[in-house]
């Protein structure tokens, strides 16, 4: 099984995803003006969808289920205090 999103221009999905995460950050004030932070954050989801032939019209090809554990945010920002 590939990557849906390489299937996306011959394909359509019908069905839903549900999921839920966890993120956390740290920010560290390097100034008094400016500061960096950092976030991560994990994630499940539950996939449940039928494929069909094309993007418009087309016939049931089949139907997949698939699950996801792992990364889904992570992320350096630079933060300036406005007042």
């Amino acid at each position: 099984m590939g990557r849906i999103g390489s299937k996306l221009d011959r394909n359509r999905y019908q069905g839903y995803l549900w999921g839920m995460g966890l993120s956390g950050g740290y920010v560290e004030m390097v100034t008094e003006k400016f500061g960096l932070e950092a976030s991560a954050g994990v994630g499940y989801s539950i996939m449940n969808h039928e494929v069909y032939n094309c993007s418009h019209c087309g016939s049931k090809i089949g139907k997949e289920h698939r699950t996801y554990f792992g990364p889904t945010k992570l992320a350096v920002s630079l933060i300036y205090k406005l007042n």
